[in-house]
């Protein structure tokens, strides 16, 4: 089976649309986001399809990850609130469209003019461009304070 996020197989548009590479993490931007600052983070080091088939360790990497990202986030942009983190575990009927764990990942500002959520259900979609300098930017930022 090929995996467009494995390391091996891993995609050309996924490559064009990553953000950072820690921990055998890659952050990308999606190809729709729904949010200014929609990311998509997976571990590379392993292929597994859900979350919860995760080794102990690689969820605890993955924790710390975030808990840097929302350091950075905080530090560096005024109104940031916070983050919602989604997974879908399953077929593609209940959204898990590629079998490989992975998390979205919505940082939140207080002056948005619209919850990601909406757009997601809504099937609306930001500019993936726009979307990946900010996050660039902000991810640059997590690595020169590690």
């Amino acid at each position: 089976m090929t995996c467009e996020f494995c390391k091996d197989t891993l995609q050309e548009s996924i490559k064009d649309r990553t953000v950072a590479a820690i921990d055998n993490f890659l952050i990308v931007t999606p190809n729709h986001p729904a949010h200014e600052f929609h990311l998509l983070i997976f571990d590379q080091s392993v292929h597994v399809a859900k979350i919860h088939q995760f080794e102990d360790s690689r969820c605890i990497s993955l924790k710390n990850l975030i808990y840097k990202l929302d350091a950075v986030f905080k530090k560096y942009l005024e109104g940031y609130q916070g983050y919602n983190m989604t997974s879908n575990n399953g077929s593609a009927e209940i959204g898990q469209h590629i079998q490989h764990a992975h998390i979205h990942l919505f940082m939140r500002f207080e002056d948005e003019s619209q919850s990601p959520f909406v757009r997601l259900a809504s099937g609306e979609s930001l500019n993936v461009v726009d979307s990946m300098r900010m996050s660039v930017e902000m991810i640059s930022r997590l690595k020169e304070s590690a």
